[in-house]
This record gives C-alpha cells, sequence and structure tokens, in this order.
C-alpha cells in the first residue's frame, strides 16, 4: 500500500489566513455534535483525533500550514451555528455541509467570498437547494448554478455579467439572510466552542503539500487575557 508524502512549496509565497477563513461552511448545530459526525465520516479512513481547543489562536496554529488536501478541520460555535473549516487551501468545505445537513438533518452552507473564487451553496436535510459559482480561470469569468433562485439572492443581479453576478459582498449578503448572522470579526474570537479533528494520512493515494502560511490575523488581547 502506498505511503502518503508530506512536501513543502515554496514558490508563489506565503498563503494568508485572513485569505483562508474567507472559505468555510457552517451547519445549524451545535460544535460538539458537528465535530462527532465529521470524526465518524473520517473514521472510514482510519484513525482520527478529536479534542478540544483553547482559543481561536490555538485553532489557527492546528490548520497550519495550509496544505493540498484536507488533514484537519477546526470547528467553532458560532450561536447556534458550527463553522467549520479545512487546512485545505481555499477549501469551503461544501461536502462537508452537505454531511452534516444529511447526518443531522440540519440547515447548512457552504462558502467562498474570495475576489477570484466565489461559492455559496445552500444544504436542506441532507438537500442541496441551490449552488451558485463565480470562478476567474485565467483572463476569463465563469459562471455556474444549480437549483432553483432563492429568496436570498434578491440582492444579487442575474442579468449582470458573471464577474458581477456574486461579488464577494453579495456572498457576505446571501450568507446573513440564510443563517441570521454577519460573517465573524476573526480577530476577537468570539466562539462559543472550537473542536480539533485531525485525519490519518498513512494509507492517502495522493501526496500532501504544504503552503507557507501567514497567520495575518492577531487576536485582539480581549480574547487571551
Amino acid at each position: 500500500m502506498r505511503k502518503t508524502t508530506v512536501g513543502c512549496c515554496s514558490g508563489g509565497g506565503k498563503v494568508l489566513m485572513s485569505e483562508h477563513v474567507k472559505c468555510m461552511a457552517a451547519a445549524r448545530i451545535a460544535a460538539g455534535d458537528a465535530a462527532d459526525a465529521l470524526e465518524k465520516n473520517l473514521q472510514r479512513f482510519g484513525s482520527t483525533l478529536c479534542f478540544r481547543l483553547k482559543d481561536l489562536q490555538t485553532a489557527k496554529r492546528h490548520l497550519s500550514p495550509l496544505k493540498s488536501f484536507t488533514t484537519r478541520f477546526v470547528i467553532l460555535g458560532y450561536h447556534d451555528w458550527s463553522l467549520v473549516l479545512s487546512d485545505m487551501r481555499y477549501e469551503h468545505c461544501s461536502a462537508d455541509a452537505l454531511q452534516l445537513s444529511r447526518d443531522k438533518r440540519c440547515d447548512a452552507v457552504a462558502l467562498s467570498y474570495r475576489d477570484n473564487d466565489r461559492y455559496f451553496s445552500v444544504f436542506k436535510s441532507g438537500e442541496k437547494l441551490r449552488e451558485i459559482q463565480v470562478i476567474l480561470d485565467g483572463d476569463r469569468w465563469h459562471f455556474r448554478e444549480y437549483g432553483r433562485r432563492q429568496s436570498f439572492e434578491d440582492s444579487l443581479d442575474s442579468a449582470a455579467p458573471p464577474d458581477q453576478r456574486l461579488t464577494p459582498q453579495g456572498i457576505v449578503r446571501c450568507f446573513a439572510k440564510v443563517t441570521g448572522l454577519l460573517i465573524p470579526k476573526w480577530t476577537e474570537g468570539s466562539f462559543q466552542d472550537c473542536f480539533a479533528l485531525e485525519r490519518s494520512v498513512t494509507d492517502l493515494a495522493v501526496p500532501v503539500v504544504q503552503f507557507p502560511t501567514e497567520d495575518d490575523l492577531p487576536i485582539h488581547r480581549s480574547e487571551t487575557d
């Protein structure tokens, strides 16, 4: 059986944590329940570790360095939702949102509101209701969608060119309309719970590349006091 190799990519500069946290999933369940469900799924591939983290600063260290394949998750309790972040660079965790929605019969979303990669999907009780994406490929913008247009898209201009049809600001508004929440302020660390999840990589059939990662999100002193 092939054993996973881990390499380091030194080209292209550092990945900024402030860009990576723009990519995540959210499910309307408690953080502990989300961590348990994700761990159960990962156990199909080997041993796992699941444990509570002290704070957001520790969580960011758990995700670093970012990689080419998911090996770790951080699950954050945020009001009555759980936020899910992967250590895979710019991964929006839509498959994990779908899994949580299906296993826990809950509402879930996945999103990326980066300038050149914009994505939003909504799941309800394991069913994908809507998926929209705008991505820059070379010098061309591409738009794709799945499902019927939903009420949370009322502020989006469906007749606009692809690069204007789904903007980062529009995705933030969609997130607020579906969840009733604002995007968290990552420099404040206002989360009720924080869990870490790590999967076995022993039997992975693909090499895992690590990317130099810069944590440019200093936590305000109020969280660490």
